[in-house]
């Protein structure tokens, strides 16, 4: 079984495998399905991305991701969360050390799925208290304008807040050319 893609004009074109591996899953799709994720057996079994560049690449995580922003950039799955700045990270230290989120009431936490801008991300998790119990989940980055197209290119301009020049974000200046903002916690 070999994940794939299709596309009108190739029609249904497989994605491979890591070496010695026979087994392929695609399970997140960026929304122009240039950017695919999945899982592969073979040396190194774990989490990949496939875009037509670099064609299939481990990102490092043991497990499946579940979702993927509409872009591609971030992805999120099993118990973490990915992106080309960072690579893997578990999702609860994330959270924990990036926003300050206090999780001493929860258990683990699983992302299941993330919205187009890869800004909300939902999920299960086990609630310790009162009694322990699984409960679903969502983490929101605050609410952000959509910048214009011309942002990106290193002067700062109306409507943004800096630009540095790139389309990176947690580097001081967000991918939408905002200050990095702060996060709203899980919901209680």
């Amino acid at each position: 079984m070999e994940a794939f893609r299709w596309d009108p004009i190739s029609g249904m074109v497989g994605l491979g495998f890591f070496p010695g591996g026979t087994r392929s899953f695609a399970n997140a799709v960026s929304a122009d399905g240039a950017v695919i994720y999945g899982y592969s057996n073979g040396q190194g079994a774990g989490s990949f991305r496939w875009d037509d560049v670099n064609g299939l690449v481990p990102i490092g995580a043991y497990g499946s991701i579940s979702a993927c922003s509409a872009d591609g950039s971030v992805a999120v799955g099993h118990s973490f969360i990915w992106d080309a700045m960072h690579g893997v990270r578990e999702f609860r230290q994330m959270i924990t050390d990036e926003y300050g989120i206090d999780l001493s009431d929860w258990g683990w936490l699983q992302p299941d799925g993330i919205s187009a801008d890869g800004r909300t991300i939902v999920g299960r998790g086990l609630r310790m208290s009162p009694a322990s119990h699984d409960e679903a989940w969502l983490f929101s980055i605050d609410d952000i304008a959509i910048p214009d197209p011309e942002c990106g290119n290193g002067r700062g301009e109306a409507g943004e807040e800096c630009d540095d020049g790139n389309t990176i974000s947690a580097d001081g200046c967000s991918a939408l050319w905002l200050l990095e903002p702060r996060a709203h916690g899980l919901d209680d």
